[in-house]
């Protein structure tokens, strides 16, 4: 504090000091400026002739000021000319959103547009009229007003490129859409609007891949419910099984084998253990004579997972060692007698094994418990063949009762 006063004091004389000497200067050496041209000549004392120059510098700046403000004044007069007052345009440009938020397309555009000129936030009015420009068909507009937004905002907003981008995926401009949105990626890495769309886009471009890179993403930070995300996990999953078994159609039968088991291989441990993904390796497997691995896998999941629609299954493959395998499927009846699915696979490891008396007491007791038209019509093929017509009829005929499931309450023409 002393440090402050001691040094105003000393600016204070410095000061005083100045203007004496300044008095002293003017009185006894004025000096003086000759300015000439031409025939004319002016001569002033030095002193004057800064006070001159001095006055005409504040003058300068005065006129300056003036002139910047009347410019302003005229600038803001013609503004609310054309556009109205600032007050009425954000009034309007409230109106404007409602109407955008209701679905009144064309009035929303109209007045988020008269309005843009004059409010705080115009970015807005320009995203919302791009919007209801798409929506009224009008893709031209919706793309100049999205670089009309651009102009205005301050920065590279997220909101504009979002926007972009949710014209593009509802245009099924997917390609396009993507670019848009790895863009918005690039800015917010994190945010969950710009996931869920790639994951929409993704889907809808069967970029199954480019999905299964994005899943931890989505999973991370929860974008969408626990539900949706395990379905999209099984329809992503059940797809690269598929697409494993398009590629595998292309190659020998060896090699497609191993193109499935390396699918396989690579799915998530969790996923594995879900039913319909064993379901569906299994059938792939059966398409190119992969029965016996098929089998074996299937097996080991039924001893700690029981699924209806898979046991019946297993009567389906031919494993290495068919004897083991229909008494593997016999150790589980013993523990679940009246299960119709187990008492079908029993049966048709019986006639793998020849064993036709066998077979067809597990058809009939199949039958028994459910009926089914697969079960009816393969033993009526098995009765069929072991001469027995009339009863096979009557099996093939409940088959097709079973198949078609009468319920109909349809006329039906009278006998005549």
């Amino acid at each position: 504090m002393k440090f402050r006063w001691k040094f105003k004091l000393l600016v204070l004389l410095a000061i005083i000091a100045g203007v004496f000497y300044l008095d002293y200067l003017v009185q006894h050496d004025s000096g003086y400026v000759l300015i000439a041209f031409g025939n004319i000549s002016i001569e002033m004392s030095f002193w004057f002739t800064v006070i001159l120059v001095v006055a005409a510098l504040l003058l300068a700046r005065w006129t300056a000021k003036l002139s910047k403000g009347s410019v302003s004044l005229v600038k803001k007069s013609t503004g609310f000319i054309l556009f109205g007052s600032a007050a009425a345009a954000q009034k309007r440009a409230e109106k404007g959103l409602v109407e955008f938020i209701e679905g009144d397309f064309k009035s929303a555009r109209k007045d988020l547009l008269k309005s843009a000129h004059n409010v705080q936030a115009p970015v807005l009015n320009y995203l919302a009229a791009a919007r209801s420009a798409h929506e009224l068909g009008d893709e031209n507009q919706a793309n100049e007003l999205l670089l009309k937004a651009e102009e205005v905002a301050s920065e590279d907003s997220l909101a504009i490129i979002i926007t972009q981008a949710r014209i593009q995926f509802s245009a099924k401009k997917y390609e396009q859409c993507v670019a848009t949105l790895e863009k918005a990626r690039k800015i917010s890495p994190k945010n969950v609007l710009v996931l869920e769309y790639l994951r929409n886009v993704y889907t809808e471009l069967e970029d199954w891949e480019s999905l299964e890179r994005l899943l931890p993403e989505l999973n991370r930070h929860k974008v969408g419910s626990e539900e949706e995300r395990l379905a999209l996990s099984d329809k992503l999953y059940l797809a690269l099984i598929d697409l494993a078994g398009e590629q595998a159609s292309r190659m020998q039968t060896k090699n497609a084998i191993a193109k499935l088991q390396e699918v396989w291989e690579d799915l998530p441990k969790d996923v594995k253990k879900r039913p319909a993904m064993v379901m569906a390796y299994t059938q792939q497997l059966r398409r190119y004579d992969g029965d016996a691995i098929a089998e074996n896998l299937l097996r080991r999941h039924l001893q700690k997972d029981w699924q209806s629609n898979l046991i019946s299954l297993y009567g389906l493959l031919a494993g290495e060692d068919l004897d083991r395998q229909l008494i593997q499927a016999e150790n589980w009846l013993k523990q679940r007698p009246a299960d119709a699915a187990l008492l079908l696979s029993c049966a048709r490891l019986s006639l793998r094994n020849e064993l036709w008396g066998k077979a067809k007491e597990y058809y009939q007791n199949s039958i028994k418990q459910k009926p089914s038209a697969e079960a009816c019509a393969e033993l009526g093929r098995l009765l069929a063949a072991m001469g027995e017509h009339e009863l096979s009829t009557q099996y093939y005929q409940q088959g097709l009762k079973s198949a078609a499931n009468v319920q109909s309450q349809l006329p039906l023409p009278k006998p005549a």
